[in-house]
Formats: C-alpha cells, structure tokens, sequence
C-alpha cells in the first residue's frame, strides 16, 4: 500500500514539474525602427506563432513596443506600416524567462496591389499574370477576386508587365456596352469581329515601397487595351 502511494504522489510530483515548466514564460521589449536607425512610432507589431497572432501592440512615440508573457518556444514579429504595408518576418525565440530586449529592423515586403475595372465596373473574374521586364519569365500568378482586386507580394524593384487575358466569354458579359476611355460606348456590337489577345501593361516598382495600380480595359473600336 505505501509503495503505491509512494508511486502516486511521485506521479503527481512529476505531473506538477511538467506542468510548471509548460507555464514559463518570457517577455520581449524592443524598439521598431528602419535600418537606418530610425524609430518607428505609433506603428502596429504583430507576434505570430504558426501563422497565428497570439499579441499585437502599437509602438510609442520613441518606437517602443513590448510583449509579456508568451510561452516559451518560435515565434516571428512582422509590422505593419501605413507608407510600406507589411514588413518581412523576423524569427525570434523565447528560452528564458528574463526580458528579450530586441531591435526590430524594418525591412518592407515590395508589394504590387490593383484592380481591373471596366469603366467604374469590376471586371469579371479572370487570371492575372506577373511578368519581368523581357515579358518571359513569370513571376507570379492570380485570380481577381469578385472586386477585382490582386496582389504581388515579395518583390525585387523594377519592371515587370501585368498580363491580362481578355476573352470573349468575359466580354459577353459586359454585351451590350463597352468602354472607350472616357464614356461607354452602346450596342449592339458584331463582338465576333473584335480581337481577344492578352495585354500586356508595364509596372516600375520601386524600393520599400507598396506599389498600387487601377488598370482599365478600354475598347479600340475592335480590339482592348489596358490603361491605368
């Protein structure tokens, strides 16, 4: 009987221990600030585990920011800025229970954001396609979404082309009236004469910046081109 309770409480002992280290925790208090070493004010700091944020917080007017108890383990910080958007992760890991002090370097993601409008409309879901500036080697590909939208995340500076298939289905729905530029234009419309051909549109973008774009299909008089 004493050696079971012996293994008993010897258990629960052990159970606790584990319990308890489960349980440390740490703290990280930093600045955010741009290479340079200028700080970041009033900026939000996000910390993430697995694509989860577990806590944000806002820097202060000296780019002071701080998490408390988080659980020991990998973790990264991202931010988010008005001017560049989202900055790159950072990895960082908690081991000790005394505070993390740690500068957190700004680096932005370039980024190419857009719509596709026909007029003021939306234009009907499609593929997008990002390519460099010799128009051959494809950087990356999306769908818009039902406002049209897409995004290019993760990008070097420079040029690259947007290409955009227009195609007669899509332009079906839209018969009856079509785009010229500066008003619509009213049917009805031979559309099997017209000329469906992918566009190209060239798009400069530059360092550490979030470069945003509202591309229009506009129609020729018997083909499509795309303005901004």
């Amino acid at each position: 009987m004493k050696k079971l309770l012996f293994i008993f409480f010897a258990a629960v002992l052990l159970l606790s221990a584990c319990k308890k280290d489960e349980e440390k925790t740490g703290t990280i208090v930093g600045t955010l600030q741009f290479e340079s070493g200028e700080v970041i004010p009033f900026t939000l700091v996000l910390l993430k585990s697995d694509d989860v944020t577990i806590q944000q917080a806002f820097t202060d007017d000296k780019g002071y920011f701080s998490f408390t108890d988080i659980p020991f383990g990998d973790y990264e910080l991202l931010s988010n800025h008005d001017e560049y958007k989202t900055s790159k992760p950072v990895a960082i890991s908690i081991t000790d229970e005394n505070a993390l002090l740690f500068d957190f370097i700004f680096t932005p993601i370039v980024s190419l954001q857009g719509k596709v409008l026909i007029g003021d409309y939306p234009y009907p879901a499609n593929k997008i396609e990002l390519f460099d500036n010799h128009k051959v080697d494809i950087k990356g590909e999306t769908y818009l979404d039902l406002e049209s939208s897409f995004e290019f995340y993760d990008l070097e500076p420079g040029v690259y082309y947007l290409k955009l298939t227009v195609t007669q289905d899509h332009i079906y729905e839209v018969y009856g009236y079509l785009w010229n530029g500066s008003t619509w234009v009213w049917g009805p419309f031979d559309i099997e004469s017209f000329s469906f051909q992918d566009v190209y549109y060239p798009i400069e973008i530059e360092q550490d910046l979030t470069r945003e774009v509202v591309l229009n299909i506009t129609w020729s008089g018997s083909g499509f081109v795309v303005n901004e």
